[in-house]
């Protein structure tokens, strides 16, 4: 093909001062994306997700005098996600926001959304695979309405939602006045 994906830096000289950027799998180079970020100056709009404990995240930021975002991601019905979330909510600093995973709409998700409202932290659902945000995903929105999809998540206190649809998104939050 003549196509050729971007460099991490070509992605973000288009992004600058527009959109957040979530590097996914970005941990393992955080070092490099950093180095990107800082020279282009959009460190502030970069998100790393991942799986570490706050400990070793912790460790990571001390290293540096600004840092990327990071957001932990909650597998809340394994019991080690309950172990991950408990430690991040114990924890000095609460993380901006948290990506919960669910794979079936339980008491104890529903717990855990509430409580990562309630700590002021922003709730992450991620609707690209049904696997992760209990088979509220973007095929069954943009196959049965939106309403129904993307309306239940927001009831269930998502703020981000990651999309490959954003214009059906985007189209229904206005919809209920929660996009300008």
């Amino acid at each position: 093909t003549d196509l050729r994906m971007p460099t991490l830096r070509e992605a973000l000289e288009v992004c600058k001062d527009r959109i957040v950027v979530n590097i996914d799998q970005g941990y393992e180079y955080y070092d490099l994306a950093l180095a990107v970020t800082e020279e282009l100056g959009v460190t502030d709009q970069v998100l790393i997700k991942g799986k570490r404990p706050a400990e070793v995240v912790a460790a990571k930021f001390a290293a540096y005098p600004h840092n990327m975002m990071y957001m932990p991601v909650i597998d809340i019905l394994k019991p080690q996600g309950r172990e991950l979330f408990e430690e991040y909510r114990k924890s000095e600093k609460q993380p901006l926001a948290y990506e919960v995973c669910w794979d079936e709409y339980t008491p104890e998700v529903e717990a855990c959304m509430k409580r990562i409202a309630d700590g002021g932290s922003k709730l992450w659902v991620n609707s690209l695979w049904s696997s992760l945000c209990g088979g509220l995903d973007d095929d069954k929105a943009f196959e049965g309405g939106p309403a129904a999809i993307y309306g239940k998540l927001i009831d269930m206190g998502a703020t981000l939602i990651q999309t490959d649809r954003p214009e059906l998104l985007i189209s229904y939050l206005r919809s209920r006045g929660l996009h300008d």
